[in-house]
């Protein structure tokens, strides 16, 4: 006796597969996130969640690896490596931001950097130095922004945050915007809505990204739409995304 599989049915298992694949990596990531740790362990259990996706790992050999960073992480040792870093660091200890413009949080603030005519990163390396990181939500930049020096200069800080974070309504802008108004005291604030769709937003809807930016309106001006660089087909820090010669367009003429 012959089974008849239709495709429909093959379809159907295919779906059912690839839901609880992703299912499982958002359990794990809101596992890691819960765990608070630091930027440098954050990097280091990064690579090791994309080893485990490529299925260099298993779940349990990925767990165990992630609790041996996070008990370092809370003896300081991650810490220590960092102070060491900012105390030979020349850039670190100068007087803090260069540029009259500048763009902060996330990588897509590298790629509109890249973009805009008028404004430019604090500096090329991703990192706490120069305010923006490739796993960086409104916490991490809200706390780097403690060590950052005071920059009277700055006149514009374009912000690109959202992403990282999946859009939480929990997120503490008014605290973001306390630390910024501290360290940029002269400077007028503008927020780039963050990219949805794709990898662990794959499920965001376009409401719950209004709903997020709604706050940020209270402290700054919102550039481009919800739409612009979000439900993406390309990878969302691709520089041939339209989109981001728009958003670089309508920043400059904000400047």
């Amino acid at each position: 006796m012959k089974i008849i599989v239709k495709e429909s049915q093959i379809k159907k298992i295919i779906k059912e597969e690839k839901k609880q694949q992703l299912n499982e990596s958002l359990s794990l990531l809101g596992w890691i996130f819960a765990l608070s740790l630091g930027p440098l362990a954050v990097k280091l259990v990064w690579n090791l969640f994309k080893k485990y996706k490529k299925g260099g790992l298993s779940k349990k050999q990925f767990k165990q690896e992630v609790s041996k960073i996070k008990q370092k992480d809370n003896t300081g040792y991650y810490d220590q490596q960092q102070k060491s870093y900012y105390n030979n660091n020349d850039e670190y200890r100068s007087s803090g931001a260069k540029t009259t413009n500048i763009v902060i949080g996330d990588p897509q603030a590298s790629v509109i950097a890249g973009k805009s005519r008028k404004a430019n990163l604090i500096g090329r390396k991703a990192g706490e130095t120069n305010l923006w990181y490739p796993g960086a939500d409104v916490s991490w930049l809200k706390n780097t922004l403690r060590k950052f020096p005071v920059s009277p200069d700055v006149r514009n800080v374009i912000i690109c945050i959202g992403t990282n974070g999946g859009f939480n309504p929990n997120d503490d802008v008014d605290g973001l915007f306390s630390e910024l108004k501290d360290k940029f005291p002269n400077a007028s604030f503008h927020t780039v809505q963050g990219s949805w769709g794709k990898g662990s937003n794959v499920e965001v809807e376009l409401y719950n990204v209004e709903r997020y930016y709604n706050k940020f309106k209270n402290y700054s001006n919102i550039i481009g739409s919800v739409g612009d660089i979000g439900d993406l087909k390309l990878h969302p820090h691709n520089p041939k995304i339209r989109s981001y010669d728009e958003i670089a367009n309508e920043i400059d003429r904000s400047l």
